[in-house]
């Protein structure tokens, strides 16, 4: 496991890396302030070596509209290139927010970052 972080005000994304899957834990606000270098982050993640995106929603504490759009262009991005964007650690107000837009029917989620770790199907 290789692990990483960077910060921008607003904004801390940690990187870790389990084998060929990548998790992505954004701390803060993922807002128009914040979302183009997330967004950067989720791109640099899809390369022909990583089989899926794992981010974590432990401790964001909020999301604009500007922060959906940033992770529903990862998810088609990653489609476009068969890996997958999965999502896990919802807080009850995230998740709100994901219920209320319709995005939770739009991503996979999972409770935890084991769950989604297991989950991420395999390429063979």
């Amino acid at each position: 496991m290789i692990l990483s972080e960077a910060t921008e005000a607003g904004l801390s994304v940690r990187e870790q890396h389990f084998g060929d899957i990548v998790v992505l834990s954004p701390s803060g606000r993922l807002d128009s302030n914040t979302c183009e270098r997330f967004e950067r982050t989720i791109l640099d993640f899809i390369e022909p070596d990583i089989r899926a995106l794992v981010v974590d929603l432990r401790d964001l504490v909020y999301i604009s509209s500007a922060g959906l759009c940033v992770l529903l262009s990862g998810a088609q991005k990653s489609k476009a290139m068969d890996k997958e964007l999965v999502l896990c650690n919802l807080t009850a107000h995230v998740r709100e927010v994901f219920d209320f837009s319709g995005f939770s029917s739009i991503f996979p989620i999972y409770r935890s970052v084991e769950e989604a770790l297991e989950g991420c199907p395999r390429i063979d």
